[in-house]
């Protein structure tokens, strides 16, 4: 019985010891790593506000630029806190979307010309929605994917979507917004105005 007690008391405290070593050589670094953002002043930053997709009033007294690709992990974080904030503001904001596909997701050029489509049937939000829900299978998406994600995001007219997305000039139009990036100096996504 003795042994029994002294053998899970020895358990337990190198099963700590171990946590407290892996804490120490991996997750401290880690997070000392983390730096919290810096608040820069964006001059011309009312172009984006001018030449993106609004979704909101127009004359909503809380405005907010996203620069937004649908294969970005840290896009999908900011939209779950983003979502939680335009429930507490309601009409009170408006969000303006300008799609900066990044280069190295494979597909995200192809999400921003579905963001694109489903903005002009006032689904855009819905769309977004969809697409991170399934996020983790976007890198393999063709253009069938994003047909069936404006159908589940119940864009309306799903011809009308099709049509829009082999248009080419919803394609130049992905290309101002990435232009309008590179003026501002917009780095990364998600980055927000």
């Amino acid at each position: 019985m003795f042994e029994t007690g002294v053998t899970v008391c020895l358990t337990i405290a190198i099963l700590g010891l171990a946590s407290s070593m892996v804490y120490d050589r991996f997750l401290a670094r880690r997070i000392a790593k983390i730096e919290p953002s810096t608040v820069d002043f964006v001059p011309n930053w009312m172009e984006a506000r001018q030449n993106g997709l609004r979704v909101g009033e127009t004359g909503a007294p809380l405005q907010l630029i996203e620069f937004i690709d649908l294969q970005c992990p840290a896009c999908l974080r900011f939209h779950s806190e983003l979502a939680a904030v335009k429930e507490d503001a309601g009409t009170a904001l408006s969000v303006t979307y300008i799609n900066l596909p990044i280069a190295y997701h494979p597909t995200a050029r192809a999400g921003a010309k579905g963001i694109m489509c489903a903005h002009r049937q006032q689904t855009a939000e819905r769309f977004i929605e969809a697409a991170f829900d399934e996020q983790r299978t976007l890198g393999r998406a063709v253009d069938s994917t994003w047909l069936r994600l404006a159908s589940s995001a119940g864009v309306p007219d799903t011809a009308l979507f099709r049509a829009c997305f082999a248009d080419t000039t919803v394609a130049a139009v992905v290309d101002s917004h990435l232009a309008i990036a590179k003026r501002l100096n917009i780095p990364a996504t998600p980055t927000i105005i």
